[in-house]
């Protein structure tokens, strides 16, 4: 797997699913094919059907630093507790909130900058 395909998902998206790949290589790519459909249908949902509004998050998204950006996607777009992905990044549930938080507001920055 490189970094513009990640189980079949090319650009922005593979290249954002990589990044943790990077780390745990074997357990990633059997948590990938389970979640991929997951991810798709959450970017398509919180931008509907503008594709520019999609590749726009997907990059706001790369741009986040690999922690915060693992955070976010594995919280807010995937939906586990914070506790689960605590466990999967080797870290406290507080530390993941946080760095959720911070993946936030750095997004919120970024689009509003995009927009203006």
């Amino acid at each position: 797997m490189n970094g513009t395909d990640a189980g079949g998902v090319h650009g922005p998206v593979g290249t954002i699913l990589t990044k943790h790949a990077a780390r745990q290589p074997v357990a990633f790519e059997a948590f990938f094919q389970a979640e991929r459909v997951r991810l798709l249908r959450a970017l398509y949902l919180l931008t509907g059907n503008d594709v520019e509004d999609r590749v726009e998050l997907a990059r706001a998204l790369v741009a986040l630093s690999p922690r915060r950006r693992e955070a976010i996607v594995l919280t807010a777009l995937l939906g586990y507790s914070s506790a689960d992905v605590g466990r999967m990044m080797g870290v406290a549930d507080p530390t993941v909130r946080r760095l959720a938080q911070e993946a936030r507001a750095d997004l919120r920055v970024t689009l509003e900058d995009l927009d203006a």
